[in-house]
């Protein structure tokens, strides 16, 4: 959730501060471009171990559908709207933070299991969109 609030680069906003509301000339918490980098970095090393590169897979598109009950998005490839990809094994993340890039521009990490399904490992709305 904090990834989503740093501001992407060249895009709306340059930085965002946070403070304490009861304390607001206490310093805040700045969050810049390079900020969404490193957290990229971090939420990456973080990852279960035994996932082999190649079955990782990156879908870009539009996010046009979710499904809360069961746990799945579907992606449709900005070049060729009849192209959709449905992305299983969401979690709880799907509400609060996949359902407001309804319809936006998203860039999605998966890996591949066994049938050769994509299963959902991270989120975020395209740098470019």
């Amino acid at each position: 959730m904090t990834r989503n609030l740093a501001p992407t680069p060249g895009r709306g906003f340059d930085r965002i501060d946070i403070r304490e509301a009861a304390e607001p000339r206490a310093s805040a918490i700045s969050l810049a471009p390079e900020a969404r980098i490193q957290l990229n970095a971090a939420l990456k090393a973080d990852r279960p171990p035994g996932e082999d590169a190649a079955e990782r897979s990156v879908v870009r598109g539009v996010l046009r559908a979710i499904h809360l009950d069961e746990q799945w998005l579907s992606v449709t490839d900005s070049q060729d709207p009849t192209r959709h990809t449905k992305i299983g094994r969401t979690s709880d993340a799907i509400d609060d933070i996949i359902g407001p890039m309804v319809n936006h521009a998203v860039v999605v990490e998966t890996v591949r299991d066994q049938r050769g399904r994509h299963v959902f490992r991270d989120i975020e709305l395209a740098a470019n969109a």
